[in-house]
């Protein structure tokens, strides 16, 4: 199952999530909304439409990624023991 997350909230992009094909940093967008995921079948897991890539402090580094599912995410502090999974 994957976890549930929220808007504004600082994940790992895992790699070839959201059209974009190397893992990263991104931020939830605060305005955004979600939707059912297409991907796995965890009913409760969401799509969300937007994130920006950014640094540890949620600062913006100039990259999006669309339409990334929650099972597509880790927690960013996950991500150092995890690698690009």
């Amino acid at each position: 199952m994957s976890k549930r997350r929220s808007a504004g909230e600082i994940v790992w992009k895992k790699d070839n999530a959201g059209f974009v094909g190397v893992g990263s940093l991104c931020q939830i967008q605060p305005d955004d909304d979600s939707l059912p995921c297409v991907l796995c079948k965890d009913p409760d897991c969401r799509e969300w439409a937007t994130l920006w890539a950014c640094d540890e402090s949620g600062n913006p580094t100039g990259g999006i990624a669309c339409h990334v599912s929650e099972c597509e995410m880790l927690d960013a502090a996950e991500k150092a023991g995890a690698g690009n999974v």
